[in-house]
């Protein structure tokens, strides 16, 4: 018998039993070095709603990707195509050297702003 998230072709066991993963539990558990893991369902989570109406509010995203259920039918179209696509090879022949040393792209990130600006604030003098 075994307790499995997946079944495992080279197993030898005459039961499987299906086991939760860590997305599908709620509950604390010890990890590595004794530190303490506390599962959380995230489907009963706000966090995912906030993040999409933060994402919304900065522009990141449009209003028809702001709400959940326009991601939970994405990721449900996914699993029905059995992820057929097919990743393109990388071709560096391909590649413009010169055009990728002209195009500056933007920061997107408003924690690395953050950090060119406290580099960009080292070379001024600082008083405490």
């Amino acid at each position: 018998m075994e307790v499995q998230q997946f079944a495992d072709p080279d197993s030898t066991a005459d039961l499987l039993l299906p086991a939760p993963s860590y997305l599908e539990i709620e509950g604390t558990a010890l990890a590595t070095n004794c530190a303490i893991t506390r599962f959380r369902n995230p489907a009963k989570s706000a966090l995912i709603s906030e993040l999409l109406r933060l994402f919304y509010e900065l522009g990141w995203i449009s209003p028809a990707t702001a709400d959940i259920t326009h991601w939970n039918a994405a990721a449900e179209d996914l699993i029905k195509t059995g992820f057929s696509a097919q990743e393109q090879s990388f071709q560096p022949d391909l590649v413009d050297i010169g055009s990728l040393r002209s195009n500056v792209l933007p920061v997107d990130s408003l924690l690395q702003k953050r950090i060119i600006a406290l580099y960009e604030q080292r070379q001024e003098p600082t008083q405490f």
